[in-house]
């Protein structure tokens, strides 16, 4: 029976890596099919979550830029039928790498990124030269997975696919995943002080700043504010917690295992500017935990359904953020269990299923 791949440069610690382990590891539950992982180098944190059941297959080089030979080799040697990729750059190598290989297998793309979040990092002729790479390539696919409508919508508006070529089909969730995830951490905190949670890379489009900024104006001064992620911002937002004369209550972990972490806290904050998706708010409300979070472009609304299961305030609005902390603090909206239940439509199993029926056509 031919097999499943899915192409991801590396197994280190994000959020497309994180799906994809979610990914294999369900798929290889449900369907006879072999599974795939094909990386630049077997390493990573991430490694040692994928199932036994799943085949690793490393191509031994340092770039993606330089990979396309090897993966095209792959495809010519294993001729799986499906070739599932991630995030852009590596979505165009795999297309190229498809089309040198003379091989019938179908080729899905996964965006996980709004267009113009994706190009915000990169300069104007590099950022011109990425679309026009897209839109001459992407249209070779069999499928374009958009993980939620807004991004669907950037890649029609910037004229990368058509519309009939895009399935959206939002990331899957697995609790179960972190029970192990990289390390435990003990927060230096005392078992009585309450903590709010915030998860994420430290980067602009994040909005940690804002975060900050609002924190430093919350009616409830004893409360911790505890941040999981790691990034090249973080001396700046160090830098602003001693602004704000906050730095005594505000922990950045780095990356840690998030779940105790964020099962104990008494409120989970997503002050993005922008979100894709939105992984870390899902897995939240699959834990129960009370959320605010920022109705930036991406999935958060979609997700919170537009606010019933969550506060949700504009973006770049320090004052608001402060609001509606203070607010769910004391009246969360919704209940943990219906949290729960709407994590649930997002399970592994689910996701993983419609994979199979929407877009593998198996």
């Amino acid at each position: 029976m031919r097999p499943i791949a899915f192409f991801i440069p590396n197994l280190s610690v994000g959020g497309a890596q994180k799906v994809v382990v979610n990914l294999v590891n369900g798929l290889s539950l449900i369907t006879d099919h072999p599974i795939h992982v094909i990386t630049l180098r077997k390493e990573g944190e991430f490694l040692s979550h994928i199932s036994p059941s799943v085949t690793i297959y490393a191509l031994n080089k340092n770039r993606v830029l330089s990979c396309c030979f090897a993966l095209s080799f792959y495809i010519f040697k294993n001729k799986p039928l499906i070739l599932c990729s991630s995030l852009f750059y590596s979505n165009l190598c795999a297309v190229v790498s498809w089309m040198i290989s003379f091989c019938s297998c179908r080729l899905i793309l996964r965006e996980d990124c709004l267009f113009d979040n994706t190009m915000s990092h990169c300069s104007l002729f590099k950022g011109k030269l990425i679309r026009f790479l897209m839109k001459l390539l992407y249209r070779y696919a069999y499928s374009v997975v958009a993980i939620s409508n807004p991004v669907k919508k950037s890649l029609i508006e910037n004229k990368i696919c058509k519309t009939n070529l895009i399935s959206v089909i939002p990331n899957p969730v697995d609790i179960n995943f972190f029970n192990n995830f990289v390390k435990k951490y003990k927060l230096s905190l005392s078992e009585h002080d309450n903590y709010i949670c915030a998860v994420g890379r430290l980067s602009f489009e994040k909005g940690f700043d804002i975060l900050l900024k609002a924190f430093s104006e919350i009616d409830n001064t004893h409360i911790h504010l505890v941040i999981i992620g790691d990034g090249k911002l973080k001396k700046e937002l160090l830098d602003y917690a001693n602004e704000f004369s906050i730095s005594d209550k505000v922990h950045f972990t780095g990356f840690i295992n998030p779940y105790k972490v964020l099962q104990n806290s008494s409120l989970f904050v997503l002050p993005s500017r922008s979100e894709g998706f939105g992984l870390a708010l899902l897995e939240a409300l699959a834990l129960g935990v009370p959320v605010v979070a920022t109705s930036c472009p991406g999935a958060p609304r979609e997700i919170l359904l537009n606010g019933k299961l969550g506060h949700l305030v504009e973006t770049e609005n320090a004052s608001a953020l402060t609001s509606a902390i203070n607010d769910a603090l004391i009246n969360p909206r919704s209940n943990s269990i219906d949290r729960k239940l709407r994590a649930q439509e997002y399970s592994t199993p689910v996701i993983c299923k419609r994979y199979l029926s929407e877009v593998f056509n198996i």
